[in-house]
């Protein structure tokens, strides 16, 4: 009986603890540059928001060889575990392109960041199809 009580409780606390992370995280994305002449390392902000054991993340897309916005959001989503362990899965579209993106790491609640890494994997027409592209994000909590 007791067993079944412990069992029950550390099922319905499995989602509190992970309420501990809850909140707006700002950070940095940077990745490689792509392998094509004239592009650059990307160094930009990101948004995560977690709420009930989901991160949700959102960054608008820069011109890999100016800088400048292209009017595409990179979104996706994932769990965060009770322990602040993190997977996002994502992606971006635009006109000549695709790529997915996966980031994994872990956020700390008593120090109000996380690191996480990963890469986009690019699909597009011409020399940066195929390419992987390593990348690691630093996250700050907002809220």
């Amino acid at each position: 009986m007791r067993s079944i009580l412990v069992l029950v409780l550390s099922l319905c606390a499995g989602p509190a603890l992970a309420q501990g992370f809850d909140g707006t995280w700002n950070g940095r994305l940077r990745c490689d540059a792509l392998n094509q002449p004239g592009q650059r390392p990307l160094d930009t902000a990101i948004l995560v928001t977690v709420a009930n054991g989901r991160a949700t993340f959102r960054r608008t897309v820069l011109n890999p060889a100016d800088g400048s916005p292209t009017g595409i959001v990179e979104v996706g989503e994932g769990p965060v575990g009770t322990d602040g362990s993190v997977t996002l899965e994502g992606g971006a579209n635009g006109p000549r392109y695709t790529y997915t993106s996966r980031y994994a790491g872990r956020l700390s609640a008593a120090r109000g960041s996380g690191q996480l890494s990963g890469a986009q994997d690019w699909a597009a027409t011409g020399a940066v199809s195929g390419q992987r592209r390593p990348c690691t994000i630093g996250l700050r909590r907002a809220s």
